[in-house]
């Protein structure tokens, strides 16, 4: 992703537990930490595409603040 700023950390936990599970592993992401409005495509147009004339910018925008977190289990 362009144009965020991205984080991610992880922390490992080892185990013993009888059920077989041996580590665990927790992983947590945040793209665009500061919420930066951008635009992830942009370009100007020759005319024709979506029925316009020349010259109009088309642009998609990125994507907000995203979290994501992980739990992953080892047996």
């Amino acid at each position: 992703m362009s144009g965020g700023l991205n984080f991610s950390t992880s922390a490992d936990f080892p185990t013993s537990w009888r059920d077989g599970i041996r580590d665990l592993k927790v992983t947590a992401e945040v793209d665009n930490l500061a919420n930066k409005r951008y635009d992830s495509f942009e370009y100007i147009t020759s005319g024709g595409l979506y029925n316009s004339t020349g010259g109009p910018v088309i642009a998609f925008p990125g994507a907000p603040r995203t979290w994501y977190v992980t739990l992953t289990a080892s047996f």
